[in-house]
């Protein structure tokens, strides 16, 4: 199997499991929205808190651009092929 179907595979399994878990937390009732954003960095990374972003999945040393979006999610992938860390930006 190639890189590129590999990391298809990944993502299409990674957005399915946030659909999955968007659906179950359509059935709590809303939180009250946060007066201020927290600053990037400070707020704890939640699976609801990556509703609506944009991912980007890589694997441990690939190159990455450097520019900060704040509605895009980036999880990195070690050979393994399990999450190493999820930060956005």
């Amino acid at each position: 199997m190639t890189a590129a179907a590999t990391g298809r595979r990944t993502l299409i399994r990674l957005v399915a499991g946030t659909a999955a878990v968007a659906a179950a937390g359509a059935c709590t009732p809303p939180r009250p929205a946060p007066q201020e954003p927290a600053p990037p960095g400070d707020a704890p990374i939640t699976s609801t808190s990556l509703v609506g972003k944009t991912l980007r999945v890589y694997h441990t040393g690939d190159p990455l651009t450097r520019d900060y979006r704040q509605d895009r999610a980036n999880i990195e992938l070690g050979p393994d092929e399990r999450i190493v860390s999820i930060w956005i930006g």
